[in-house]
């Protein structure tokens, strides 16, 4: 298993030293491979790359001072920064509903050529069809590809004249062709099928996005067209798309039937010759609030309030349509002014271009759901409104059991674990940064399985998000401070009274033993075997029941009595010591800290 290991810390090290970004593998100092070996592979993995991207820019530093040079590779690829994205948001905030569907329009247009061919279908000039021919003498029957020629007709062999095919769908084709063969070849029949589609060639123009000539499949749509040339430019509409045939407007076309409906009944095919034609925009309304989908929409212009709700998906359920506001532009005076209206009663208003509907929300319909559990008289979870306190939501919980501690509640709250969560990972990034940093020096002094341990620690605990809390009644009405507001997913657990004191860390034997009012945190310790030479006595400190960590050696008990309540946690650290080689020892203590309250909190939820 070892040698495996160490092949796969190998192989994973030269895979990420060989990359662009690295120059060569790092040089290990003396007896850091032996080091690397006893710790978990993605740990050594990690620990092997920040050394070398330390030694990498330690080159850099170097090399920079000995040359400037002013040039720099042109890259193949820009990849997108936050400065990016908000660029592009900002730059599409004007784009009006459905100019993202271009947004990776195809390069070439290849139609799918396996796809049915509707027996509507008109034939003409570049179509190629398979006649296949059966009955009859032996000498005529057989298979051939003929092709429609520029005069419309087709030359079967066999048969005596051209066949005029001008003007007639496939299946016309079909009955004319078989009719044929039939009356000229005794006893035969033909099954006709079309074996190539013929390109027509087509025109873009207007506000296209490229405008120009095409040449598409004849089975191509008006739809199929605006995406062989990109769709339509920024100042484009989409819902007045005009085709035109012989000089004259023959159909309209509507996109967002196309995007809202799933409608392609007016997304006809194209004939050679026709020019798709793409006006101007002449309306456009921002609808934004509590629909379901905002955006800028282009307005036809008949359309009203209630056709611009309806592009937008409706209205969400906490949607409070009866204080609708119109931010419109008065022209006479150069300003814009605010109309309230309410949209379900005036949903007939025509809008206008450049108008901003804005639809409000009830904030206090927004859900909010708190677990109550432990020894609550009516512990479950209960809908609070937006805004509600925690005095409001005990009134409602019928108060607590007899033998509830209230010093001891524990409150977790989902946004505070994420914090804390997020800090864990950033230490055991720093303390991976400094071990490299450590070792590529050679100033590691020791087994550095302690680190490592402490390391997957700190990536593996999950915090519970514990925010410490006083829901005694009283103290909350003589102290409003302690009056929180309540957030989704908040959780309170009331333990019962404890009765006792855990003392844990560098001791001879962890133990929860019975409380005794007036013993000192001396006296704990003893009955659980006392330090360990390693422990660390200057920086003992203790979990009171109600989450607070504070110190016990120093700070505001050196001169005075020590408090220690049931269901505290006494923790007794290890020394430092042992990383002194790393740059961040002084920080190691905050976070043993923080990892006993962790655990002390999930251990009061378990009780």
């Amino acid at each position: 298993m070892m040698y495996l290991n160490k092949f796969i810390v190998t192989f994973f090290s030269a895979v990420l030293l060989l990359s662009p970004f690295s120059y060569s593998a790092p040089e290990m100092p003396e007896g850091m491979d032996e080091m690397l070996e006893g710790i978990p592979v993605d740990q050594a993995v990690s620990i092997r790359a920040k050394m070398a991207e330390q030694q990498r820019l330690a080159m850099e530093i170097e090399e920079s001072l000995q040359e400037i040079n002013t040039l720099v590779p042109r890259p193949e690829q820009r990849l997108e920064t936050e400065a990016d994205r908000t660029r592009f948001e900002k730059k599409s905030r004007n784009w009006i509903f459905g100019y993202d569907l271009f947004s990776a329009s195809p390069t070439t247009f290849a139609p799918a050529t396996e796809i049915p061919i509707p027996s509507d279908y008109y034939l003409g000039p570049g179509d190629v069809l398979s006649i296949r021919v059966h009955g009859g003498t032996s000498s005529s029957t057989g298979s051939s590809d003929v092709l429609v020629n520029r005069n419309g007709s087709i030359t079967v062999p066999g048969l005596g004249e051209p066949i005029g095919l001008v003007g007639l769908t496939l299946d016309q084709a079909r009955k004319i062709i078989s009719g044929e063969v039939a009356s000229q070849i005794l006893g035969a029949d033909a099954v006709v099928t079309l074996k190539e589609l013929r390109s027509v060639r087509i025109f873009m123009l207007g506000a296209a996005y490229t405008p120009g000539s095409y040449l598409v499949s004849s089975l191509a749509t008006i739809s199929n067209a605006l995406f062989v040339s990109g769709g339509v430019s920024d100042i484009g509409s989409l819902r007045n798309i005009q085709l035109k045939r012989k000089g004259k407007t023959v159909h309209t076309y509507d996109l967002y039937d196309l995007l809202l409906k799933g409608d392609t009944s007016q997304d006809i095919r194209l004939q050679p010759g026709d020019a798709i034609f793409i006006p101007v925009l002449k309306k456009t309304v921002r609808m934004q609030g509590n629909v379901r989908r905002s955006s800028l929409f282009e307005l036809k212009e008949n359309e009203t309030l209630s056709d611009l709700i309806e592009l937008a998906g409706g209205f969400k359920s906490e949607s409070l349509p009866a204080g609708t506001e119109i931010n419109r532009l008065n022209k006479d005076l150069g300003v814009r002014e605010i109309i309230k209206i309410n949209a379900l009663k005036e949903g007939d208003l025509l809008l206008r271009d450049g108008d901003i509907v804005n639809i409000p929300g009830m904030t206090a319909m927004d859900e909010i759901n708190v677990t109550l559990s432990g020894q609550f008289k009516y512990p479950g979870v209960y809908s609070v409104k937006n805004g509600e306190k925690l005095s409001s939501l005990l009134q409602r919980t019928g108060g607590f059991t007899d033998s509830a501690y209230l010093y001891g509640a524990v409150l977790t709250r989902e946004t505070v674990a994420e914090m804390q969560n997020a800090s864990f990972k950033r230490t055991a990034e720093d303390m991976e940064t400094a071990m490299a940093a450590a070792m590529a020096t050679g100033q590691v002094q020791g087994d550095i399985k302690v680190a490592s341990e402490l390391i997957w620690r700190l990536r593996n605990t999950k915090s519970p998000g514990r925010l410490v809390v006083d829901v005694d009644p009283v103290n909350i009405e003589s102290d409003p401070e302690k009056d929180i507001y309540m957030e989704d997913g908040d959780r309170i657990h009331i333990p019962i009274r404890s009765h006792s004191v855990t003392v844990v860390g560098d001791i001879y034997s962890p133990a929860t033993v019975p409380y005794k009012s007036g013993h000192s945190s001396t006296q704990y310790i003893k009955q659980t075997g006392g330090f360990r030479s390693s422990a660390d006595k200057g920086k003992i400190f203790i979990i009171l029941p109600d989450g607070q960590a504070r110190s016990l050696k120093g700070g505001i008990w050196r001169f005075g009595k020590e408090f220690i309540a049931p269901g505290s946690t006494i923790v007794i650290p290890r020394q430092t010591k042992p990383f002194d080689w790393l740059i961040i020892t002084e920080t190691l203590t905050p976070i043993f800290a923080n990892l006993a309250t962790s655990a002390a909190a999930l251990a009061a939820i378990n009780d």
